[in-house]
């Protein structure tokens, strides 16, 4: 059977969980000491890379890499937003069996074992270099690595530029190659590069290089940056290490209307780069089934030789590589549509392919959209479903599900117990609570029964132009408070409040302007309402904590940032805001305590050894004042604070 009529038929196959079983009695083992490199590009484009397709002056190490090794030319993501691609991408599961649906309010379950876990298990020495903040560690992504470098020049301050919390590829791949100089062996060393997400800004050189391509300059950057990391091997360590690039999603670059991603999950956001070189790895190979971001994890065991007694979404690809699978691998749990439930079944040649936006139902009340794609076709279950013929129709402009009924339909089913397996996140209401909807009136920013106007449920590809406009505007208002002008932004967000009165977003930030201008009990209450529409968003409990503290109110900030705590424990923007509270209130030990505590956390925050100065200089010890101000100078150049100190105690 063709997989182009593979869901056409009346039964359908879905393979829900592959285990590959055990192969060692009581815990993981290492067989063979096979370094792994794992790479990540955010917002990559497939059609960007020269040996998937794209112009040859963008990518020559990736394209060098592909021609050594094994180049997929039909991966797919899970979603086109970076937390829960990354969390796919490093658990081999599904969104909605390791719970992560959104960059924002969720965090990676500690039941839910990693790939840096498995590894370090099994004796490898485990590393991670991360570019952008999003990616922190307290988003439990660091479980299992022993060094997570998540550094950013603006983490601990009261108020930070976007800028500020992303590191272009060359810095952060120095940083890995450094790393790799020292590495003992075995080791799983992951780096992500930011640089291709908007906006796009590539450094000089790339800049030039690129003039009017700014989305492929940024790729190029990002493609350097590999070329340092591989560079550091030494060509017997190169030998003997696998490497792994992928995007976490891709860009649409305005395909469908979306300028961006995070709304819409048709292929140009969820179509990726995937490339596998190494040992075990046959060089020149192109492979043109469907693969998939879950497949990544149970490939590079089989590839490592390291055994496990997890589970996971995703198969070994090393049968479309040409070599057979560490046996035993078998298919947990099977589903026949039509044939009952459980059976013990082979996997089709294309295991279908899960994927989910939540971006709009979180964010804004419309409605949460899912697709299944088997290489040949693909299903979107939205207000207004699609079928798409993918061999046919690779741009996904003709929507042929009144045409093709029986297919839709059998992939509608698959998807509905794709969907439903694992522990999915509570779904936003498509209304508020009552409290929350009289906040709203009381505020003015709707009238009536709040059912949020038209948008309440909407369908996201309907959606699309005024989500577009809001980002437009957001950035725009953006850009006055971070350049001062905090009157201007407050009155630019407030509009978006009244337009998009479920958007915590628009809210919280109408409430950093009112704090930026001394209005703290005004700002207050926009916070308090950011986080009755997303309570689970700790970022919301600590720009009110820090608001109620600047107000005096300091048992309310107290509150708030346990509040925030509880929710992201491992948080040191939270720690910090805890020490910035208790020393407004006065509690030197207990600010002096949490600035330690954060620092725990990530040794590398400049500001809270800045923190620690003026604490100390508070006491008079100036030498531990001094020796405090010169670690923040070391870790930051530009806390000038520090620098003022360090001269006034000279």
């Amino acid at each position: 059977m063709s997989s182009h009529g593979f869901f056409s038929c009346t039964t359908i196959l879905v393979v829900v969980t592959t285990m590959t079983a055990c192969r060692a009695a009581d815990r993981p083992r290492l067989d063979a000491p096979r370094d792994l490199i794992l790479v990540t590009i955010d917002t990559l484009r497939a059609d960007r890379v020269g040996v998937e397709g794209g112009p040859h002056d963008v990518t020559p190490t990736l394209d060098e890499l592909g021609r050594q090794g094994a180049v997929f030319l039909d991966a797919t993501a899970h979603a086109p937003l970076t937390v829960p691609s990354h969390a796919s991408i490093l658990t081999g599961r599904y969104p909605t069996a390791h719970g992560v649906h959104d960059n924002a309010g969720f965090m990676l379950p500690d039941r839910v074992p990693t790939l840096a876990a498995m590894l370090h298990d099994a004796g490898y020495r485990t590393a991670a270099f991360v570019s952008s903040f999003v990616l922190r560690g307290s988003t439990g992504l660091a479980r299992g690595f022993e060094a997570y470098n998540d550094r950013f020049e603006g983490m601990g301050r009261s108020h930070v530029t976007v800028s500020s919390l992303e590191r272009r590829a060359p810095e952060v791949a120095r940083e890995a190659a450094r790393w790799i100089a020292s590495a003992p062996r075995p080791f799983f060393l992951w780096v992500h590069f930011y640089d291709p997400h908007a906006p796009y800004d590539p450094p000089p050189a790339f800049a030039a290089k690129f003039s009017g391509r700014p989305y492929d300059g940024e790729v190029a950057a990002a493609d350097f940056g590999i070329s340092l990391v591989i560079g550091a091997l030494s060509p017997e360590r190169r030998r003997e290490t696998v490497i792994v690039v992928t995007g976490d999603h891709g860009e649409s670059l305005g395909e469908h209307g979306e300028s961006e991603h995070g709304i819409l999950l048709y292929d140009a956001t969820l179509h990726v780069p995937l490339i596998i070189q190494g040992p075990g790895v046959q060089s020149g190979l192109t492979v043109r089934e469907q693969v998939r971001h879950v497949d990544i994890v149970p490939t590079v065991l089989d590839l490592l030789n390291v055994r496990t007694r997890e589970s996971f979404d995703g198969l070994s690809l090393l049968p479309v590589m040409g070599r057979p699978s560490l046996p035993p691998t078998t298919t947990k749990v099977a589903t026949r549509i039509g044939a009952g439930v459980g059976a013990e079944l082979a996997p089709p040649l294309q295991s279908p392919s899960y994927a989910e936006s939540r971006f709009g139902e979180l964010h804004f009340g419309w409605a949460a959209i899912r697709s299944v794609r088997d290489g040949a076709w693909k299903y979107i279950d939205a207000p207004d479903p699609e079928l798409y013929d993918l061999e046919s129709d690779r741009a996904e402009l003709e929507n042929r599900k009144a045409l093709r009924e029986a297919t839709a339909t059998g992939l509608a089913r698959a998807l509905a117990l794709m969907a439903s397996r694992g522990e999915s996140a509570t779904a936003a209401p498509s209304t508020v609570d009552a409290q929350t909807a009289e906040r709203l009136r009381s505020l003015g920013y709707v009238g009536g029964a709040v059912t949020l106007g038209a948008r309440a449920g909407g369908d996201p590809k309907q959606e699309i132009g005024s989500y577009e406009a809001y980002v437009k505007a957001f950035n725009s208002s953006l850009s006055l408070l971070e350049t001062g002008r905090a009157r201007e932004a407050e009155t630019k967000f407030r509009a978006l409040t009244r337009s998009f009165p479920r958007a915590f977003e628009a809210h919280q930030y109408v409430g950093r302007a009112l704090a930026a201008r001394g209005a703290y009990d005004e700002a207050v209450v926009e916070l308090d309402l950011a986080i009755a529409l997303a309570p689970r968003e700790p970022t919301l409990y600590f720009d009110a904590a820090k608001t109620l503290a600047s107000a005096g109110r300091f048992d309310a900030a107290f509150d708030r940032v346990a509040a925030g705590l509880r929710l992201e424990p491992a948080s040191f923007d939270g720690w910090m805001t805890r020490g910035l509270v208790s020393r407004a209130a006065g509690r030197q030990d207990a600010a002096e305590q949490a600035y330690r505590e954060a620092l725990k956390i990530n040794p590398e925050i400049g500001f809270a050894h800045l923190e620690l100065g003026r604490l100390a200089e508070t006491r008079g010890h100036r030498e531990e004042a001094r020796n405090e101000y010169r670690l923040a100078l070391d870790l930051d150049s530009t806390l000038t604070d520090a620098r003022a100190a360090l001269e006034r105690i000279r």
